[in-house]
């Protein structure tokens, strides 16, 4: 590919730039001290990880509250402050910053759970993107923005899945709730310590881009 062609980035929020799993679950009433701490084998399903873990950690009754609601009703519970307080990761600003100096043309593309939480996320977006205020998408449907000049950035597999069959490109975001946390290319081989996730996506988009150099 043409290092110089100007490809459309869609930035997925959650997960990817803003901090949301730990203090979901600590909004719940789960004690959790990081990301390494999620129990990996829910992925995505975070209402059954969230009531299980809450189960192991003898708040029963909380567990059967969780588990008995929605999926719908359960992220609509948090308020709209509770999304509007969500920090970015550390270096997520720096990384934007990064993308915006490269052959990309920057975009957000995030989900929402209901009406507060798409306000929460143009709050946010004011707060720390404000220049991406008329370069945001808010809706479940990433995949209609797919083309095989677009690159979608995201943690949850699914979406990837559903951009990449749509017709466009989509790099995915390790986290400790997809199966790409443990693969090889998330791991220096001569320290064995894990690579940061935004170095691992920057060597993805050097390979889409054909760029020779590694971050």
């Amino acid at each position: 590919m043409n290092l110089t062609q100007t490809k459309t980035i869609c930035l997925d929020l959650d997960g990817v730039i803003i901090d949301l799993v730990v203090p979901l679950m600590r909004w719940w009433g789960v004690h959790i001290s990081s990301e390494d701490a999620y129990p990996r084998f829910f992925g995505w399903e975070l209402k059954d990880a969230i009531a299980d873990t809450l189960n192991r950690q003898n708040k029963h009754k909380e567990s059967r509250e969780v588990a008995n609601m929605t999926k719908g009703a359960f992220w609509r519970a948090p308020p709209r402050q509770f999304w509007r307080d969500l920090k970015p990761y550390p270096t997520a600003l720096n990384f934007i910053e990064f993308l915006e100096s490269g052959p990309f043309d920057v975009y957000v593309a995030t989900a929402h759970a209901n009406g507060d939480c798409a306000a929460a996320k143009l709050d946010w977006i004011d707060e720390y993107l404000p220049k991406y205020w008329d370069r945001v998408l808010i809706g479940h449907p990433k995949h209609l923005m797919a083309n095989p000049n677009s690159i979608l950035i995201d943690d949850r597999t699914k979406n990837c899945e559903d951009f990449e069959e749509a017709g466009g490109i989509a790099v995915q975001c390790p986290r400790p709730w997809n199966k790409r946390w443990m693969k090889p290319e998330c791991w220096n081989v001569s320290t064995g310590l894990r690579r940061p996730v935004y170095n691992v996506i920057t060597q993805d988009l050097y390979a889409i881009t054909g760029h020779v150099d590694t971050p």
